[in-house]
C-alpha cells in the first residue's frame, strides 16, 4: 500500500497506519524487537551478543498487518535498556545503587529476582550486564523516555479503535528459543541433554483472563491453518502488554504471539535464515485470515 501513514518518535516508538478506508479494529505491537540502542547504554556485553537479546526481526515478520487494516506499533528501543513487557514497578534493589527513593513503589516479580525484570541485570550464561549497580536517576530517565511513552502510545492506539468499533482485538508479537530447557537442570549438563524443541507458535492469553474463547478459538485455527503448530500458554502466557490491555469482558481482547526463531533464524540468532521469507509469508495468511474475521464482525 503506497497510502499507509507512519509516525515515529525516533528511538523510542513507530506507529504505521493502514489506510483509512481499509483501518479495521485490530492492532499489533512488537515491543522486543527494538534495534535503536541508546547512547548512555554502556554495558559489558558485547553488540554481537547483545543483540541476541532482541526479539529479533519480530517487527518485520508482521510488517505487512497494515496492508490487511490493522495499526502496528513497535519499540525502536531494546529490551535489554528498558523492558515495555515489565511493569515499571517490577525492579529488584541489586539493580540501583542505594536505597530506593523514587517516586513509586517497587513491587519485584520473580523474574525481577531472577535478574530480568524491568530493567535486564542478568543476560544469558548469567552474565552481568553492568560493572556495578546504576544510579536511579538513570532508571528512572529509561521509565519516563521510553518505557511510559511506549505505553502511551500503544494505549492510545488501543483506545482510539475501541472508542470508533466498540470492540478491538490486540496481538502482541514475540519471538521465544528454539528449544525449552530440560525439566530437571543437573540434565542439563549431559552429553545427551533432552532439550525439548517447541511448538512453532504459542499463544498466551494469560490462562483464560485477557481474551475471549471466541477469539482464542479463532486465533488458534488460523495459526494451524497457516501451517504451523501451536500451543496456547505452554510455556509462555503472557505478561504485562497483555495484562494491561486484555478485558474481554468489555470487548477489549489482548493475546500473545510467541514465533520459535527457530523457523527463521540461523543457529547463532542473529541472522535471518533462508526460510525467514516463507515464514514470513505464512504469517501474512495468518494476518490475513484474522483481518477478515475481524472485519466480518464490524459489519454483523
Amino acid at each position: 500500500m503506497t497510502d499507509k501513514k507512519i509516525i515515529s518518535q525516533h528511538g523510542v516508538y513507530t506507529v504505521v497506519y493502514p489506510a483509512p478506508e481499509a483501518a479495521i479494529p485490530l492492532i499489533f505491537d512488537s515491543p522486543h524487537s527494538g534495534r535503536v540502542y541508546p547512547p548512555d547504554f554502556i554495558t559489558q556485553i558485547p553488540m554481537e551478543e547483545l543483540i541476541r537479546g532482541e526479539d529479533r526481526f519480530v517487527d518485520e515478520l508482521f510488517a505487512a498487518a497494515p496492508d490487511y487494516g490493522a495499526t502496528m506499533v513497535c519499540a525502536d528501543f531494546p529490551r535489554c535498556y528498558v523492558d515495555p513487557n515489565r511493569s515499571e514497578h517490577d525492579l529488584e534493589d541489586d539493580i540501583f545503587d542505594g536505597q530506593w527513593d523514587g517516586p513509586f513503589d517497587l513491587r519485584p516479580t520473580d523474574k525481577a529476582h531472577s535478574g530480568i525484570g524491568l530493567i535486564r541485570r542478568i543476560f544469558h550464561n548469567d552474565q552481568a550486564m553492568y560493572e556495578a549497580p546504576l544510579p536511579q536517576d538513570q532508571i528512572l530517565r529509561r521509565i519516563e523516555a521510553y518505557h511510559r511513552p511506549y505505553h502511551a502510545a500503544l494505549a492510545q492506539e488501543i483506545d482510539r479503535l475501541y472508542d470508533q468499533f466498540g470492540f478491538v482485538i490486540h496481538v502482541n508479537c514475540h519471538s521465544m528459543p528454539e528449544h525449552s530447557a530440560p525439566i530437571l537442570p543437573v540434565l542439563s549438563i549431559l552429553p545427551f541433554s533432552p532439550f525439548y524443541k517447541r511448538a512453532d507458535i504459542v499463544l498466551g492469553d494469560r490462562d483464560g483472563t485477557t481474551v475471549s474463547p471466541y477469539w482464542r478459538d479463532k486465533m488458534m485455527s488460523l495459526v494451524e491453518e497457516s501451517g504451523f503448530s501451536v500451543k496456547m500458554n505452554d510455556p509462555f502466557k503472557g505478561v504485562e502488554i497483555v495484562r494491561r490491555h486484555g478485558r474481554p469482558d468489555t470487548h477489549r481482547h489482548s493475546i500473545q504471539i510467541e514465533v520459535n526463531r527457530g523457523l527463521y533464524l540461523d543457529r547463532r540468532e542473529r541472522d535471518k535464515s533462508r526460510k525467514f521469507g516463507m515464514i514470513q509469508t505464512r504469517l501474512d495468511y495468518f494476518m490475513r485470515g484474522l483481518s477478515k474475521a475481524v472485519r466480518s464482525m464490524v459489519h454483523q
